[in-house]
């Protein structure tokens, strides 16, 4: 696409903290010659990145049936072709509106209905895993807790996202205690050892573009604070089956889980959106933003990319964003 044909733009819904993903498609657009601008969307004025978009708008919450009407039309009033969230509860609104949104051109990057439901529930998800031979840590129903139960076991909410809620049990006591706490809870084996999380594309018809491992050296509030990235050719062999076999699979997703002291592979979870630890990825030259830019145009993708680089290291710090508060509510760029 030329400068000066139809605009490229983007939509980053959700965005809050995602600052640099904003600047990650700026840049792409960039690089691509696409005379298109990046707008961001939030619940809340108070976010960081909606002040380093091209421009940005509030919606309702996920949950409110306003919310895809209204952001459907300021995708026709933005002429916005590319839309993508990252934030777990918008996933599922957005993927049964990927037909709407396909009618009115827009490209949602999101997987269908029936994998982002899959992805979403812990329960469904590990279940899945296992019917599909995916190696995973055990994990128990509260109703079918085994007498013999091993501990230290870990307790989580079967929808929670990004560590919330998670619980560490070392007694009978302490398990009763964490089940009476956590909405609809799951029990899950204490896996160790490295810890690792996989940054995957999809294409749009359903093919691996690119999976990059990388340790999670350390985590704060659930994200990832230091990392590295490493080739596991079982991990990107998994990578490349989930891509093929979770239903109408497309656009940036992610999961996790570890490597144990024995060198096996242990899968714990699948986030069907952008991980919090993707400019990881994207510094080892994996180009997220720019592949899903040019397939949205029409343009082909290569597939099976893996030129990206081993051994590159996150060393996450804050940063602040600055605005102006012009009147309760509202604030804008200084």
């Amino acid at each position: 696409m030329a400068p000066g044909s139809r605009s490229m733009n983007v939509l980053i819904s959700a965005a809050g903290r995602r600052v640099r993903l904003v600047q990650f498609f700026r840049e792409a657009l960039r690089e691509l010659g696409l005379n298109s601008r990046v707008f961001a969307c939030d619940v809340s004025p108070a976010v960081a990145s909606l002040y380093v978009a091209d421009g940005f708008f509030l919606t309702p919450p996920a949950d409110d049936a306003r919310f895809i009407p209204a952001v459907l039309d300021k995708c026709a009033e933005l002429d916005i072709r590319l839309l993508l969230s990252v934030h777990d509860h918008e996933l599922i609104p957005y993927a049964d509106a990927r037909d709407r949104f396909e009618q009115a051109g827009v490209y949602v990057a999101i997987p269908g209905p029936e994998a982002v439901r899959i992805a979403r529930d812990k329960r469904a998800c590990h279940a899945w895993l296992v019917r599909h031979g995916f190696p995973v840590a055990h994990r128990w129903l509260p109703e079918d807790t085994p007498t013999s139960l091993l501990y230290p076991v870990v307790v989580k909410p079967a929808q929670g996202s990004a560590g919330r809620g998670v619980v560490f049990v070392r007694n009978a006591r302490e398990l009763d205690q964490a089940l009476c706490a956590t909405q609809n809870p799951v029990i899950e084996e204490l896996l160790t050892g490295d810890e690792f999380t996989v940054n995957v594309l999809a294409s749009r018809d359903g093919q691996l573009v690119c999976a990059v491992p990388h340790l999670r050296l350390e985590v704060r509030s659930g994200e990832v604070s230091k990392g590295r990235t490493f080739h596991n050719e079982a991990i990107e062999a998994i990578a490349r089956r989930l891509v093929e076999l979770l239903p109408r699979c497309r656009g940036p997703l992610n999961f996790q889980g570890f490597l144990t002291p024995a060198g096996d592979v242990k899968l714990s979870e699948i986030n069907p959106r952008f991980g919090g630890g993707y400019p990881l990825a994207q510094a080892a030259g994996a180009r997220f933003p720019e592949w899903l830019l040019a397939e949205a145009c029409g343009r082909s993708v290569q597939r099976g990319f893996v030129g990206w680089r081993p051994g590159v290291v996150m060393l996450r710090y804050d940063h602040e964003v600055i605005v102006h508060q012009a009147a309760p509510k509202v604030f804008a760029p200084l």
